[in-house]
């Protein structure tokens, strides 16, 4: 990061949270045992795009790990299912 900081900088999407141009509504899952990406990190993104004034809803799976949807029918693919679907239904109609 610290050799290519602006390349680093505009790879990350919290760079672009912030932004002033209107953002589409954003749905965040992240596994609460997540050992390969901690969880505080999609907090961080979903609290950086509230304060930019978008809109997020950011779905924490208590026991669930990196890839947890990898395992289909699981009990955290079936949570994440429906959440996709519940965030989808409100964002599709208003449009």
């Amino acid at each position: 990061p610290s050799q290519l900081a602006g390349p680093y900088q505009h790879a990350s999407p919290i760079y672009y949270a912030a932004s002033p141009a209107p953002l589409p509504p954003t749905l965040l899952i992240h596994g609460g045992a997540d050992t390969m990406v901690p969880a505080h990190e999609s907090a961080r993104l979903a609290a950086r795009l509230l304060s930019g004034g978008h809109a997020v809803t950011l779905q924490a799976l208590a026991f669930a790990e990196h890839g947890f949807d990898h395992r289909a029918g699981g009990v955290a693919e079936q949570l994440a299912r429906a959440s996709i679907l519940s965030f989808l239904g409100p964002v599709l109609s208003a449009r």
